[in-house]
């Protein structure tokens, strides 16, 4: 699951990364710099991807937090604009990495549980069998 949640950040990072890099090139150069600056923070929107799809491999719970910022900046970002709506589609694509983020944390933590040996306390000379 953390493998899916890194792989599918990183391709919406690129994705998001060049629709956002199109409005801003687009708009600036049209003289329109409101919408252009919607644009440009997309990029960040795109850099928080970046960051968590690389902590979804070995700090899946601060990839989620990170994806969860990046989905409150997307729907920030898509309600003050009216051009921008495709940010939406950025922001509900962070929330749902999010929570396979956090699944995939927590599934994770129980297959280690269950895997390990409970410990051998100290004092006890009996080996196990």
């Amino acid at each position: 699951m953390r493998m899916a949640t890194g792989m599918i950040s990183f391709a919406l990072m690129v994705a998001i990364f060049l629709q956002s890099r199109a409005i801003y090139l687009a708009n600036s150069a049209a003289g329109d710099l409101e919408t252009a600056s919607m644009g440009a923070s997309g990029f960040f929107v795109a850099f928080l991807f970046l960051l968590g799809g690389a902590f979804a491999f070995k700090l899946p719970n601060i990839a989620g937090l990170i994806l969860i910022g990046a989905s409150l900046l997307a729907f920030l970002i898509a309600a003050g604009t009216p051009p921008y709506e495709d940010m939406y589609f950025g922001g509900a694509a962070a929330l749902l990495l999010s929570f396979m983020s956090f699944y995939g944390s927590r599934r994770s933590r129980k297959a280690k549980e269950r895997d390990h040996d409970p410990p051998i306390p100290p004092g006890d000379d009996r080996m196990p069998q």
